[in-house]
Order: C-alpha cells, then sequence, then structure tokens
C-alpha cells in the first residue's frame, strides 16, 4: 500500500469514526474496504456517495468522493458532488473552488442545480 493510500486510509478512519458512533461500533477495516470497492470507477463512486448521502452520511459521501477524485481527478460529476457536499457543510469557499476547477458543463442539469442550491448563483462551466 503507496504512503498516500496509508494516510488516506488512516484520515478516512478517523473521520468515520468520528462522524458517527453507529459507524464507529462497526468494524471500520470492513467498512474501509467496502469504501475502496464502490470507488472502482467514477459511476460506482458517485452512486456510493449518493448512498451515503441519502442515509444521512455527508462526511461518508465526501470521504467516498474524495477517494474517487484521487483516481479520477478529471470525473467532473464527482467534482460537481463534491463541491455541493462541501457547500452543505459550511466550506462554500471550498466548494466553490471545486466549481471553478470543473473542465466542463457535461453533466446533468439536476447535478447542477443540486450545487447551486448547496453554494449560492455561480457562473456554470462552458461546455453544456
Amino acid at each position: 500500500m503507496a504512503v498516500r493510500d496509508r494516510i488516506l486510509f488512516s484520515l478516512i478512519a478517523a473521520a468515520a469514526c468520528v462522524a458517527s458512533p453507529a459507524f464507529a461500533q462497526s468494524d471500520p477495516v470492513a467498512e474501509l474496504d467496502a469504501l475502496v470497492g464502490d470507488t472502482v470507477d467514477p459511476v460506482s463512486g458517485v452512486a456510493a456517495a449518493r448512498a451515503a448521502i441519502g442515509a444521512g452520511e455527508l462526511t461518508i459521501a465526501v470521504a467516498t468522493l474524495e477517494r474517487l477524485l484521487m483516481a479520477f481527478p478529471r470525473a467532473d460529476a464527482a467534482l460537481l458532488l463534491h463541491a455541493s457536499l462541501l457547500c452543505r457543510l459550511d466550506d462554500r469557499a471550498g466548494g466553490r473552488a471545486e466549481v471553478a476547477a470543473l473542465k466542463s458543463g457535461l453533466f446533468p442539469e439536476s447535478a447542477w442545480g443540486e450545487a447551486i442550491a448547496a453554494c449560492g448563483a455561480m457562473p456554470r462551466p462552458a461546455g453544456n
């Protein structure tokens, strides 16, 4: 395991234990293995993050997307969802910076609407 992966593993484990007492009582290694397995491609990673959002686990969703973006830094759908989550977690500056980093505007209108709802009005990237 690379140093970067070990550091990420430690950060995710710490965040997961702090974020959810129920999560901390489960097997964190098994939970992280599932998280890594869910981020093997952008589609499954975004789906896993959305499932975490649906369960009210915003910090797990953020960790899922960060893991995904390490492997797929150009996954604009993941970057946009990550931006909207940052804004929802009171990091509007971080969320807006993520939107500014988008390479294209090629994502569903619903995803853009979600980002605007969380971060406020901002210019949409070109390409859509």
